[in-house]
């Protein structure tokens, strides 16, 4: 577990201080800055791509770097985002782990199913 704490906390900060540090914070001052609600889903469309692994896991992506964005912007912090992001990844992660432990568990679809 604390592997996946302390995983889960790089990959927050890493990823949080890319999306909204640099390429949030970036569109907000370039040119003039863009306006909030349009830099939020830039970066949130791109934090998507960024993590598609099928065409659902990229909306669903799309949708938390969007409510990340939001977060960043609405408290003027990287904190919120980095800890929100952070317990997503431990979540996710110590539910992957325990799966793949539980023999129980099927690791595929038709895992057990015997060829005809």
């Amino acid at each position: 577990l604390v592997a996946l704490l302390g995983l889960s906390l790089a990959a927050g900060l890493g990823e949080e201080w890319l999306f909204r540090g640099v390429l949030q914070a970036g569109l907000l001052q370039w040119g003039g800055g863009l306006p909030v609600p349009l830099a939020i889903l830039i970066v949130g469309i791109i934090f998507g791509v960024c993590h598609w692994i099928t065409p659902l896991y990229f909306l669903l992506a799309t949708i938390t770097g969007i409510y990340l964005g939001w977060l960043y912007w609405a408290t003027g912090s990287l904190v919120a985002p980095v800890l929100a992001h952070a317990l997503y990844d431990f979540i996710a992660l110590v539910v992957i782990v325990r799966r793949q432990a539980d023999p129980a568990v099927k690791q595929y679809p038709g895992a057990d199913a015997q060829p005809e």
